[in-house]
């Protein structure tokens, strides 16, 4: 019996009916062995798997696509950009998808084409729908397996000589590099095999994994393309790359998507054990170099030693990726870098800005880099980050405060006074399905059902005395509300390092 060709099923299934469309013929097996001589024997390019009991058509590739005269692209439910056009011809071009569709599909769909697509290149039947369920497991395993990345909690506050260093793409390079997948993770045909760290789930190396397949062809072009953007700077090249890292970003998180056709949560599990394993090591190799940890989450790394340079750093990221065999690169060396306190009480594990060495400031999860955050906002903590962006020691820093603090007082005198334009008030949010579905009715709903649209998908409004006014609506008579955007300025302040000399200040 030759297994060239990879049933998605956990155990086979009694009877398989299959149409061979181009040949007009129809087949009943009760036997795999007959089903693999007939598809070696009619070659055709693509088979899906439909329903119970098991249901197979085939049809020939060439056969699908039907040339458009124009194309009109969406980009208003995707990742990318009107100027990343050529994003969308990169994915169109790997999954086999016309620039209208493709525009049209979510990232999640256009890497389940893709995979499909690599799929018939190993001869793989296709399900069109999730067919291998998640095994038992006892609670004692639940709890061991059942986890995700590295997390390790950071303190909130100001820290100095600061360097992020962030593994390059690693939750695609585990599953390549371990050959993860739906077949492969605990296969039961298997006669060689690896166990993952943990879970101790068995990867199987008798075959090769379509997710892994699929994702070593995408990472290996998208080295290539970053290579070639280096030297170029063309943008174009920038789209076509970005295209691709939001493709790698999906990847592992489909894995463990219950609708995923290629997915399998033991796959997932083992992924993030191999994941903890390595940030593990990461961990380790810092400490011995004598760097304290700052901050870890899932596959970035924030350390600092007072006496580092940046040659220092660079030395570290060198020891973990020969270490780990995963490569490690600095995405950021800061002067200071500040952790703001969580809303709650504690800290926060997805918020964070500092100073960069090179010049300018990184901020993450804070107001200035949010859709939603009115103009004025984001002006505001800009100017605050750009002073306090200038300060090499705290004696500089602690200089610098005064300023920065008249400027928030400048903003609060604006809103005040009514000097400020009314469309540096707007709050910008998604609407992600039909008005009449929500339950709860926030504000940007509020402000939809005054537009008379059922599904606008970006509402623009203005928080007024009034109540919640969209921008199209927005007239003379129209009073916004001060307490409300004065509030919205005092947020933004505590997400800054303000914060911590406040109580000094009053």
């Amino acid at each position: 019996m030759v297994w060239d060709v990879i049933h998605p099923f956990k155990y086979p299934p009694k009877i398989i009916q299959a149409e061979y469309i181009d040949y007009g013929v129809k087949e009943v097996y009760r036997d795999l062995d007959n089903l693999i001589s007939d598809i070696h024997r009619y070659s055709p390019d693509i088979y899906e798997f439909y329903n119970t009991p098991a249901y197979i058509w085939f049809r020939s590739i060439d056969k699908m696509f039907r040339l458009k005269s124009r194309v009109y692209i969406d980009y208003g439910w995707n990742v990318l950009e009107p100027d990343e056009y050529h994003g969308y011809i990169e994915l169109s071009r790997l999954s086999r998808v016309d620039l209208h569709e493709v525009s049209r599909y979510s990232i999640g769909k256009i890497l389940t084409t893709i995979e499909a697509y690599n799929a018939l290149k190993l001869r793989r039947l296709i399900p069109d729908i999730r067919t291998d369920k998640e095994g038992f497991k006892t609670l004692d395993k639940l709890s061991k397996v059942d986890r995700g990345g590295y997390i390790h909690v950071p303190e909130p506050g100001l820290y100095w000589n600061v360097a992020q260093c962030d593994f390059t793409s690693l939750y695609p390079s585990i599953i390549v590099h371990y050959n993860i997948g739906n077949e492969t993770v605990n296969y039961y045909r298997c006669s060689r095999y690896i166990l993952s760290p943990e879970s101790r789930h068995r990867i199987c190396l008798d075959i090769p994994s379509t997710v892994a397949y699929t994702l070593e062809k995408i990472l290996n072009r998208r080295v290539k393309l970053k290579d070639l953007y280096r030297e170029t700077g063309d943008p174009v090249i920038y789209a076509r790359q970005n295209a691709l890292k939001w493709i790698l970003v999906t990847c592992f998180g489909y894995l463990g998507y219950r609708n995923a056709r290629f997915g399998k949560i033991e796959a997932y599990e083992t992924v993030t054990s191999y994941a903890r394993n390595i940030m593990y090591k990461a961990i380790d190799i810092a400490r011995d170099m004598g760097f304290k940890i700052v901050h870890a989450l899932v596959d970035s790394i924030w350390i600092y030693r007072d006496d580092a340079d940046k040659d220092d750093y660079l030395r570290y990221c060198r020891e973990v990726t020969r270490e780990t065999g995963f490569r490690m690169e600095l995405d950021s060396y800061f002067k200071w870098l500040y952790i703001p306190h969580a809303r709650i009480g504690g800290s926060t594990l997805n918020r964070y800005l500092g100073s960069l060495v090179d010049g300018g400031y990184k901020a993450k999860g804070i107001a200035i880099s949010r859709r939603d955050t009115p103009i004025f906002i984001k002006e505001l903590q800009d100017e605050i980050l750009t002073i306090l962006s200038d300060a090499d020691d705290i004696d500089e820093f602690i200089e610098l405060l005064e300023e920065a603090y008249s400027r928030v007082d400048k903003y609060r005198k604006m809103v005040i006074s009514h000097s400020i334009d009314p469309y540096k008030l707007v709050i910008t949010r998604r609407v992600g399905k039909d008005i009449n579905r929500y339950i709860s009715r926030q504000p940007h709903i509020k402000a939809a059902e005054k537009l008379g649209i059922e599904n606008p998908y970006i509402v623009k409004y203005i928080v007024a005395l009034e109540g919640y006014i969209p921008i199209e609506r927005w007239d003379i008579k129209y009073s916004y509300d001060i307490n409300y955007y004065l509030d919205l300025i005092d947020k933004a302040v505590i997400e800054t390092p303000l914060e911590i000399f406040n109580k000094a200040r009053h």
